[in-house]
């Protein structure tokens, strides 16, 4: 029987390093040549094509409109011409599986269900590694993406959370959707060790800090949680987006740096910080690849309370779940007393569950539910 080919189709700042799409061409066997990437890429706007390490053929489209206007303008022009694109790759470049990544994608995953109703295409899969946008999820849209979901052959979530928010919201069932959580892969964890940067030690003097994964995002509660490391004077190293420096002698931004990397300042934390704002439920709902991360090279982490969070600390053992989402930040304080008291044996659960959540414990699984995606 003839092996089934996929494209891939996603819209992400960067191929070579959206770890989640990486890991899902990798896991469907991109190097046989029969998976396909196609993509619009922030960092590429005048586009460009190639090979990923996995294997896979990409073309990347070029994005005429998206550096000519601030983000949330011209959403109609940005928009319309990366439908149209993609619609024009799918008629010159034929595949049996269109899986399509980016959840703001409705109107394309709906033109895809009408290529699988025309025979052009088999079967058509919607990624939702994000929740829809909230107005997907109410008023006039709500039967539209309801029915879209429904006539999907598969939906891929990243929790049984955000699956349940999904259904409920809709009102619907959805018994053909797959959970891949976001878990590194077992190479990530099994990284060597590597020194931190001498103007990071010579920062820190010997003191142990905590990690801030993420940046200062709106929706991490950075303000709160570093207020109450500073009130605690325990240093804080933020990778990522840079925030306001409160205290020069207590926080150290390293502003963006390659994914790789990241695992040399986890290694040497005491701790990661991993908080997400109960306002927004895409945020609220997340199980973030940092929380793994951290558990996969043996750091304890301190969390907020949302479900996903609380459920892999409580799981796990391998640290603390605060009686807030980040916001109170005497409720952080006290989970951070409660976190040093028994850092040791946080530290210690932590190691034990390294290869707990990894992304090669659900290849079975994915190979299981979509025992129909090839031939």
């Amino acid at each position: 029987m003839r092996t089934s080919t996929i494209k891939m189709v996603i819209i992400t700042k960067n191929l070579d390093t959206d770890d989640r799409l990486i890991k899902e061409v990798e896991t469907i066997g991109a190097p046989s040549g029969d998976t396909r990437v196609l993509a619009v890429e922030r960092d590429h706007p005048k586009g460009r094509k190639g090979v990923l390490g996995s294997g896979a053929a990409f073309h990347s489209c070029s994005d005429t409109f998206r550096p000519l206007f601030r983000p949330g303008r011209g959403i109609v022009f940005k928009a319309g011409e990366t439908l149209l694109k993609f619609m024009v790759r799918d008629i010159t470049d034929r595949r049996d599986v269109l899986w399509i990544h980016d959840p703001a994608l409705l109107p394309y995953v709906q033109w895809a269900l009408l290529l699988r109703k025309a025979g052009w295409v088999k079967k058509v899969i919607w990624d939702l590694h994000e929740l829809p946008p909230a107005s997907r999820l109410q008023g006039r849209w709500i039967e539209v993406t309801r029915k879209v979901l429904q006539q999907l052959d598969v939906v891929v979530v990243t929790n049984a959370w955000r699956l349940s928010y999904i259904e409920e919201k809709l009102g619907v069932s959805l018994p053909h959707a797959v959970i891949l959580e976001n878990y590194p892969s077992r190479c990530a964890i099994e990284k060597p060790v590597e020194a931190l940067p001498e103007t990071l030690s010579d920062w820190l003097k010997g003191r142990a800090y905590f990690i801030l994964q993420g940046g200062a995002s709106a929706d991490r509660h950075y303000p709160t949680v570093v207020k109450a490391c500073m009130e605690m004077n325990l240093p804080v190293v933020v990778v990522g987006k840079p925030g306001e420096v409160y205290d020069e002698n207590l926080i150290y931004n390293t502003g963006w740096i390659p994914q790789e990397d990241v695992y040399t300042y986890i290694d040497h934390a005491a701790g990661s910080l991993i908080f997400y704002d109960q306002r927004d439920p895409n945020a609220w709902y997340c199980s973030p690849n940092r929380l793994f991360q951290a558990i996969g090279r043996g750091c304890p982490v301190l969390t907020g309370n949302n479900p996903p969070l609380k459920s892999v600390v409580e799981e796990s053992g391998a640290g603390v779940a605060a009686d807030t989402d980040g916001a109170d930040t005497a409720a952080v304080k006290q989970a951070i007393t409660q976190f040093l008291k028994a850092q040791e044996t946080y530290r210690q659960r932590a190691a034990a569950s390294r290869h707990r959540y990894i992304w090669e414990g659900q290849t079975q699984k994915l190979s299981e539910q979509l025992a129909g995606l090839r031939g």
